[in-house]
């Protein structure tokens, strides 16, 4: 990684974690982190335990598999891709996490992902509910306590000369003093993926 992709990351980790452990209100506790890439190249690939952001890419013989996430107590944020050339499948590319909440709280969802079989995305509970999302979506609901939610988004082996992505901002209402902290994290995100992009070019 250069280092003004590392540098910039290391800023949104610093100030996820500054902000997070600020919060003594109602949160989203994670309780499983599943988040991961797969290719036959590179196999499995997965977070550190306890990270907040997760970037890895994956370019493989047949093209290439992407993964950009964050986890904070109040937001969920991701960036999944994978591109096919049409020669073979390329992996998956996968954003699996379960939490819970110790209060009530509402949530917003927006995003989108592509079409099935490439994309999957749905939002589900261990009361036994489980809401799909479509290509564009979004959603707002109520989170309880004492119910374990599961947010699962995956795009995976496009295996024609085609590509998948998926992409979405989950969030609830953050404790006062806290929307700097994001919109630090926003700021951050953008500035390295717009860095990024020149490097690319």
């Amino acid at each position: 990684m250069r280092f003004g992709q590392s540098f910039l990351g290391m800023c949104v980790v610093t100030i996820s974690l500054a902000f997070g452990a600020s919060l003594g209100e109602a949160a989203l506790i994670v309780i499983d982190d599943d988040r991961r890439i797969h290719t036959a190249e590179f196999g499995t690939q997965a977070p550190a335990p306890g990270a907040s952001l997760f970037q890895v890419t994956a370019p493989t013989a047949t093209g290439s598999v992407e993964h950009e996430s964050l986890l904070s107590q109040t937001v969920f944020w991701g960036d999944l891709y994978v591109y096919a050339d049409g020669t073979g499948g390329v992996g998956q590319s996968v954003f699996d996490v379960s939490f819970t909440v110790d209060v009530a709280m509402p949530y917003t969802m927006t995003g989108s992902v592509s079409y099935p079989p490439i994309g999957q995305a749905f939002l589900s509970d261990s009361v036994g509910n489980i809401q799909t999302f479509p290509n564009s979506f979004q959603a707002t609901g109520v989170l309880l306590p004492g119910v374990e939610y599961r947010l699962f988004l995956s795009v995976s082996e496009a295996t024609t000369n085609s590509d998948g992505a998926a992409n979405f901002y989950f969030a609830v209402p953050e404790p006062h003093g806290v929307a700097l902290g994001s919109l630090l994290l926003v700021s951050v995100l953008l500035a390295r993926r717009q860095l990024a992009r020149r490097e690319v070019s």
